[in-house]
């Protein structure tokens, strides 16, 4: 489970992460990185630039990284935090303008019962 120190630290791009329940945070932080959007492959590969370590280490999330964040993608859409823009064949993964204007990630990582689930920060 993501601490608030953990969420910050991820947010500023610094933390180390190994888990699954991470992703929606280093998604969400890697289009600020890139301006406020990106193509898949850019996205994936600003992750891997800055995480490849921390994939190398985390044992299946290495194997399953890149199908794991398009399940991130699905949760920050349906968040209202990160919006997919269609041109052509190529899908943009965009900041919402919510999102966007934020210096916070508006995802947290929250145990409710045992399950982690991915909320938006109050």
């Amino acid at each position: 489970m993501a601490t608030p120190q953990k969420r910050s630290n991820i947010a500023k791009g610094y933390l180390y992460f190994c888990e699954n329940s991470d992703l929606p945070l280093v998604l969400e932080k890697t289009p600020r990185d890139l301006g406020g959007q990106g193509t898949i492959v850019d996205v994936c590969r600003r992750i891997w630039e800055k995480h490849h370590k921390d994939l190398e280490s985390s044992a299946d999330l290495f194997f399953t990284w890149q199908y794991d964040i398009r399940w991130a993608r699905d949760k920050l859409s349906k968040a209202g935090v990160l919006e997919t823009i269609t041109v052509g064949r190529k899908s943009i993964w965009k900041l919402s303008s919510v999102s966007a204007l934020s210096s916070t990630p508006q995802v947290q990582v929250k145990a409710s019962s045992g399950k982690v689930q991915n909320t938006l920060n109050p």
